[in-house]
């Protein structure tokens, strides 16, 4: 009974004292430079791991839950790092040096991080209320607070439910980019910085822009408009291809297709990838770098016949070759291809994963993914696409498969913990060296839990069933 009580007791003080981090200056060394994760929900700085402790839907808000002060389970987080471990504490099993940064959600659909000197960029949901006293929860808005969690200021609220965001940097300048609506917006980050919002360009039907920085041509966002008035009138059909320069905002059309459709899929290391219809009325995957249009690429045979769900393309480490990665389904047959640059042949010999998969991104010499199909091995796996090998990172089910950031060393995850009695799915992280190595796989929570989901032992179990009889 006494070991239950002092169990009991270092759960209470250990949440009071996290919950009220943010009464408490955090320490913040000015001389740190940072690092960040490409996507996702969390990234390290220094000797912390900033991170959404949980993932709160928008579908799930009610007003005043995302009001300063009202945050604790999806709030911003830091835990401080121990020779680059995260400690336990001997009695709870929870993490130790956990801090509260601001008490705003930081995990839902729309969520991002970025860390640019002495400041963490992230993205929440709406939380004002327009003129009918209602709150659009599926806005998004963008904030800054400083590392030690002072100094929260708005940067940005969407007019509509955002699809794509990123953070490039420039020319040694960080550009947030984001589509709202028909329009695409571009707000210079940094310290000093107005942080103005400018809109790109406007009326669009679709546009698509890299996600990392690593080519000259990254720094364009590829675009399509309707065709003009005087085509539709002579019966056109169709639409018209742009890229906009994201530093200058200089626009340019590439070319008006009459009778063809061009559907933007991505941006990636320099080129643009589309999808666009032949006059055989087949469709086509294709990559554009510059110059004139008739200079693209194809890159598939004719993908009527299927559905391509998911497309990356990727550089190997181990030869500096570009890949190109189909996730393709049909009515009963789920497949995933690798095909290198030059390649088209959608045959088994390029057949990289066999069944219904996520894939999550792509790293060094392997692509990493979840399986999707209810008869396939639930976890998170990686395969190489030089020796088709497959490696288990994870593997359990009850992780979110959205919201995923990675460092190079860890993956970072929602996921629900074995006492787990709320359904909140919290963040975890999985090294990938376990599966290099040929270890067990293994996570661990990085925040703090609900009340209701902290472990309880078998003697305080027994105690509460004995004072139940």
């Amino acid at each position: 009974m006494k070991k239950t009580l002092l169990t009991l007791l270092s759960c209470l003080i250990i949440s009071i004292l996290v919950f009220s981090g943010c009464t408490q200056p955090l320490k913040y060394d000015p001389s740190i430079t940072s690092s960040m994760a490409v996507t996702g929900d969390a990234l390290k700085y220094s000797e912390y791991i900033y991170f959404a402790n949980a993932f709160k839907p928008y579908t799930d808000l009610q007003k005043g839950d995302n009001n300063v002060g009202n945050v604790k389970n999806e709030a911003l987080y830091r835990v401080k790092l121990v020779n680059g471990e995260i400690e336990t504490d001997e009695e709870t099993l929870l993490p130790k040096n956990v801090e509260l940064v601001i008490s705003k959600i930081a995990g839902s659909e729309c969520s991002f991080m970025y860390s640019i000197g002495k400041y963490i960029y992230f993205a929440s949901p709406n939380a004002h209320q327009d003129i009918d006293a209602a709150t659009k929860f599926e806005l998004t808005t963008y904030f800054r607070v400083q590392t030690d969690g002072t100094g929260l200021s708005e940067i940005y609220t969407t007019k509509n439910q955002i699809s794509k965001q990123t953070v490039l940097k420039i020319d040694n300048k960080f550009y947030l980019i984001f589509q709202d609506g028909k329009s695409i917006i571009k707000i210079e980050l940094g310290d000093g910085i107005r942080h103005s919002a400018t809109a790109l360009v406007s009326d669009i039907l679709d546009a698509v822009f890299a996600e990392k920085y690593t080519s000259e041509n990254d720094r364009f966002i590829y675009y399509t408009t309707e065709l003009s008035e005087e085509n539709k009138n002579l019966g056109r059909s169709g639409n018209r291809l742009y890229k906009v320069d994201i530093v200058s905002g200089v626009s340019s059309q590439i070319t008006s297709v009459f009778d063809r459709t061009i559907i933007p899929i991505a941006v990636i290391d320099g080129s643009f990838y589309f999808k666009m219809d032949e006059s055989d009325t087949k469709n086509y995957y294709y990559s554009y770098e510059s110059g004139s249009f008739s200079t693209r690429t194809k890159i598939s045979q004719p993908i009527d016949l299927f559905e391509i769900k998911q497309f990356l393309a990727m550089r190997a480490d181990s030869n500096n070759k570009t890949y190109y990665i189909y996730a393709v389904s049909t009515d009963n047959i789920k497949k995933t291809y690798c095909l290198q640059k030059g390649n088209i042949d959608f045959s088994s010999e390029n057949l990289l994963i066999e069944g219904e998969v996520k894939i999550l991104f792509t790293h060094g010499d392997y692509v990493y993914y979840c399986s999707e199909g209810e008869n396939e091995n639930k976890g998170i796996f990686r395969i190489s696409i030089i020796d088709k090998e497959i490696q288990t990172i994870y593997d359990k089910e009850n992780f979110k498969s959205a919201n995923i950031s990675f460092d190079g060393k860890y993956i970072y995850f929602y996921a629900q913990t074995e006492s787990n009695t709320t359904g909140i799915y919290y963040m975890h992280r999985a090294p990938i060296r376990n599966a290099e190595i040929g270890l067990p796989c293994s996570a661990e929570l990085l925040g703090v839990l609900d009340d209701e989901d902290i472990p309880k032992d078998e003697e305080s179990d027994e105690t509460e069933q004995n004072q139940g009889e």
